[in-house]
């Protein structure tokens, strides 16, 4: 960030002094929302999931970018995986039990949510 800045602010300098002094201000905002959306992505990093599949529930636990902690509950026994196939790719996954719908695993890829979703079927018919 700071070599991003240091090449903004001489090039900025260089159009400030051939007389677009206007130019500068541009690449101090180019600098500036840089900034933000590596700011926005490592925000977005901080995002995880976890699932534990026991004999007696499975728990999902989502944490947001923001740190927040969100968990549910299902009776293991109850619970189906459900993921929408489409002709290219697959949709959202989703755990299902008693009209309760949780869509799990969105930012991975369709790939990796088919592979997923497998193990989790697995996984759950071993602890039924």
């Amino acid at each position: 960030m700071a070599l991003v800045a240091l090449v903004s602010f001489v090039t900025g300098i260089v159009f400030w002094i051939a007389g677009a002094w206007p130019v500068f201000f541009f690449f101090g905002l180019d600098v500036a929302l840089i900034y933000i959306a590596f700011r926005l992505n490592y925000a977005s990093a901080r995002v995880w999931e976890d699932i534990e599949i026991t004999a007696e529930k499975v728990t999902v636990s989502h944490c947001r970018a923001n740190g927040k902690v969100t968990t549910w509950s299902f009776q293991p026994y109850w619970v189906r995986v459900e993921l929408e196939e489409r002709e290219l790719d697959c949709g959202p996954l989703r755990l299902r039990s008693h009209g309760r719908v949780l869509e799990i695993a969105s930012f991975l890829s369709s790939e990796e949510r088919r592979e997923f979703a497998d193990m989790l079927r697995n996984a759950l018919a071993d602890h039924r």
